[in-house]
């Protein structure tokens, strides 16, 4: 018998229709509803949506970012706007520098118009009346020059350098003190001790104090005054003010605002020690009126290093000598910024005078 050998026509055709059929699928899964090349436009549309997202959040972020500087350069010029407008502060109100340090406003002040935009310079306040302090920053601090320390402590200076340890030798912890009951400022020390440390600083009387008990340039000193009617009069030139406690100056203000000084002056500790009457008005024998000796200021302090020695708080254990006196003055030749002085709680004369220091009643949460 003979077989044919081959497809045969309908084998053909139904191989025919499976191509079609499998092609009509193919053709669906690649362009259908849910097809390869619709899910594929999808992802590539999702994946644009993904890439639009993150660069929107790349956007949020710079712009995020670019607000943080520009909040942090605005704070960085607030103590040289506040200068600039005048602005009276009606609450503590925290302000910075240009380096970026933290200096706290007492409500009721102002930024003095020549007050410096930097720490280091000292920032100046006013109160409507116009009297003036300046800003002494406790712990670290930043300057121009990098970062310096300047703890709240009593010292003990050299011409070169403060005391190895800050504060502390023999002769002050066992002779002189703020802390002991026969202080007059035992009450208070340790207020004024929490407050410049926990707000970074605290303000000293940028004068002498002045007749009138004002703490102005051009005033006459305020002397013939004793330690215990310097210290009622302190105590009581802010006793309105809701938001700063005044008193007179402690040995840890001088000695605080002492080394500041020191620190960010080319002299440096010969201004602590010195006698010469080149960096201030000592042994001239000629009073002069607060801020007028232009050679004394400092850090925008005036009249520290001479004119008139200066009540403090400080304690003195000696018998009939029991009041400390700090400063160089105009009569003497040999006392100098950074000596202790004993003497009576009577004594009162032409060259003893006072200064104020100033702290903030609790930290500002501004």
């Amino acid at each position: 018998m003979n077989r044919s050998e081959g497809i045969t026509m309908i084998a053909l055709i139904v191989t025919i229709i499976v191509l079609i059929i499998l092609a009509g699928v193919s053709i669906g899964m690649i362009v259908g509803d849910n097809g390869i090349i619709e899910r594929a436009l999808q992802a590539r549309g999702e994946n644009a949506n993904a890439t639009q997202d993150e660069l929107e959040k790349m956007n949020r972020l710079e712009e995020e970012y670019t607000n943080i500087v520009n909040d942090i350069t605005t704070s960085e010029k607030r103590i040289k706007d506040a200068k600039k407008s005048g602005e009276e502060f009606k609450e503590n109100t925290k302000l910075k520098d240009e380096v970026g340090n933290v200096v706290t406003i007492p409500g009721g002040f102002h930024v003095a118009k020549d007050s410096g935009i930097y720490v280091e310079e000292g920032v100046v306040i006013e109160d409507g009346k116009n009297n003036q302090f300046v800003w002494i920053p406790v712990k670290d601090y930043q300057t121009t020059n990098g970062v310096k320390t300047n703890n709240l402590a009593r010292r003990i200076f050299y011409v070169d350098k403060e005391a190895e340890e800050v504060g502390i030798n023999e002769e002050i912890a066992t002779y002189y003190g703020e802390e002991n009951v026969n202080s007059i400022a035992n009450k208070t020390i340790d207020a004024f001790k929490v407050s410049a440390n926990v707000n970074g600083g605290f303000y000293l009387g940028r004068y002498e104090q002045g007749e009138n008990n004002v703490c102005k340039a051009e005033a006459n000193a305020y002397t013939n005054v004793t330690r215990d009617e310097a210290f009622k009069q302190a105590s009581a030139m802010f006793n309105e003010n809701e938001f700063v406690t005044s008193e007179l100056v402690s040995s840890y203000a001088w000695d605080t605002a002492l080394n500041f000084i020191c620190q960010n002056r080319e002299e440096s500790y010969l201004l602590a020690a010195t006698t010469d009457k080149k960096y201030g008005n000592i042994g001239t024998n000629k009073k002069e009126r607060t801020g007028d000796y232009a050679a004394d200021n400092y850090c925008n302090i005036h009249d520290m290093v001479g004119n008139c020695e200066e009540w403090t708080t400080e304690y003195f254990a000696r018998s009939g000598a029991t009041c400390v006196d700090r400063g160089g003055f105009c009569n003497g030749t040999t006392d100098f910024a950074a000596e202790r002085d004993g003497t009576s709680t009577t004594t009162k004369n032409e060259t003893c005078s006072f200064r104020v220091q100033l702290y903030i009643k609790e930290e500002s949460n501004s």
